[in-house]
């Protein structure tokens, strides 16, 4: 049975995951050890238990693992204690250090601040690394591989930085999705990084003890960097994303990272602004329990009825992500991006994928910067998709200073028409939004200037530039690179 789905925006609790969250009297045994602790060589540890530590502690396994009682290969993806280790509110400054780690959540972080996850290797069947909350957390120079999401980022986390990990994904095995003590049999996709927070409650279950995480209107996940780190989603994911930031994540920072494979490398998949949610509500008869419009908890549980929060409307769109540096080869796009506000994109480099850059949505406003990006042996080098979906407010959309000429096609662009409910595309019409697409370089000698104008409709005179303008423009020399008139 489903436990939890997503459904119109909000979480809807099927009876098992009532069940679940309420039923808090599981056994726990504490730690078990299966080596000594003492001496310089490797320790190994196996919990009965999820080990919540104090502020301040270190843990430094020296090559050894962490590994729960039952694994998660042998229980359907569900390994038992499902989260191996938990930083929750309050605690601070912990170290995770040198560990070899495999459970469904290996680490989970509700809060805190000050946590440093380093050179271990993990394994997981949900989320690898699960930030619900907390400041100032540091993951560097891990392997991680899951058969879902490596580091889900959400909640109101903030200056999460993510430094030279590796990260892949696990095809085949038993993926679950869900929270801890609350997952179910779905797929969670397969991500590198994917950062974002929505207004409600999230539900976890941690050494039988029910936590939840609230989120409201001006909950925003802010100041994430990740940069340097490598990601792999090429054992078979077509529809893996690389690194997504997401609906109300703020001031986010991708450098210098290196994607291969998948649907997406890069992403910002904001909300429209029409589209909403409700904050947190509490139970009739239980106001100390949370709940979301429509999950049914508080009616399965015999609490009364969900009293709804406040209706949120808007602030869903993704604020000033910035894409620098980058790599990205063999994706179906390299970089898809809509939903979005004060969008920079520089001297990315993408090739060999379906479509380069794909920019669809807000994306097209004038707050959007792509820059010094080199796009080589695409399929289509640049595509800008408009539609009837989206009122953008501010046309006017910058590409410039741009390498688009190596591709089996250099630009597309066109409207689509859909019906009153947003589902079916009734026509394909030209490209209509103004957008500057000034000083790139389009293929052929010298410059590429397009000699079909009917393929650049409505676009403000595009003076095509020679190679080098990416490299060029990198290094402050732009201007050095010959026009064509």
């Amino acid at each position: 049975m489903e436990v939890f789905r997503q459904n119109s925006g909000r979480y809807v609790i099927a009876p098992i995951l009532a069940a679940a969250a309420i039923c808090l009297n599981l056994p726990g045994s504490g730690y078990g050890m299966g080596a000594s602790a003492s001496g310089a060589g490797p320790v190994h540890i196996v919990l009965d238990k999820t080990w919540e530590p104090k502020s301040g502690q270190i843990i430094d396994c020296r090559g050894g693992w962490i590994l729960p009682r039952k694994l998660a290969a042998a229980n359907r993806g569900v390994s038992e204690p499902d989260t191996l280790l938990h930083l929750g509110a309050g605690v601070e400054n912990v170290q995770i250090l040198n560990c070899r780690l495999d459970a469904t959540f290996p680490i989970v972080i509700t809060g805190g601040k000050g946590h440093r996850i380093s050179g271990n290797t993990i394994r997981s069947t949900s989320r690898s690394i699960y930030v619900v909350g907390g400041e100032q957390t540091m993951i560097d120079h891990n392997n991680m591989r899951s058969m879902g999401r490596n580091v889900e980022i959400r909640g109101d986390s903030k200056e999460t930085v993510l430094y030279r990990n590796h990260l892949s994904y696990q095809l085949g095995g038993h993926p679950v999705e869900g929270w801890p003590g609350i997952t179910n049999d779905d797929e969670p996709g397969a991500v590198g990084v994917y950062v974002f927070s929505v207004p409600g409650v999230i539900y976890l279950v941690i050494n039988d003890r029910l936590i939840q995480v609230l989120s409201y209107g001006d909950t925003r996940i802010t100041g994430t960097v990740v940069r340097e780190n490598t990601i792999d989603l090429r054992s078979g994911s077509i529809a893996g994303f690389g690194i997504i930031f997401a609906t109300r994540s703020e001031d986010s920072l991708a450098e210098g990272n290196t994607i291969f494979g998948g649907g997406i490398g890069l992403g910002v998949f904001g909300l429209d602004d029409g589209g909403f949610f409700y904050e947190p509500g509490v139970c009739s008869e239980d106001p100390e329990f949370y709940c979301n419009l429509g999950d049914g908890v508080c009616e399965f549980i015999g609490i009364g009825e969900c009293i709804p929060g406040t209706k949120v409307t808007g602030g869903g769109r993704v604020l000033a992500p910035t894409f620098k540096g980058n790599r990205v080869f063999g994706a179906f796009h390299g970089f898809d991006a809509g939903l979005s506000k004060d969008l920079v994109f520089e001297n990315n480099h993408l090739e060999k994928n379906d479509v380069g850059i794909f920019l669809v949505g807000y994306a097209l406003e004038s707050s959007t910067k792509v820059q010094g990006n080199i796009v080589l042996q695409n399929k289509v080098g640049l595509r800008l998709e408009d539609d009837s979906l989206f009122d953008v407010e501010e046309p006017g959309l910058e590409v410039s200073y741009n390498d688009f000429g190596d591709n089996k096609q250099s630009f597309d662009a066109y409207r689509l028409v859909y019906d009153d409910n947003g589902e079916e595309v009734l026509d394909v019409l030209p490209y209509l939004k103004s957008t500057t697409l000034n000083n790139n370089w389009w293929a052929s000698a010298p410059c590429g200037f397009p000699q079909n104008q009917e393929r650049w409709p409505n676009v403000e005179d595009p003076v095509a530039a020679a190679l080098p303008i990416a490299a060029a423009w990198q290094a402050g020399e732009a201007d050095a690179v010959p026009r064509c008139d």
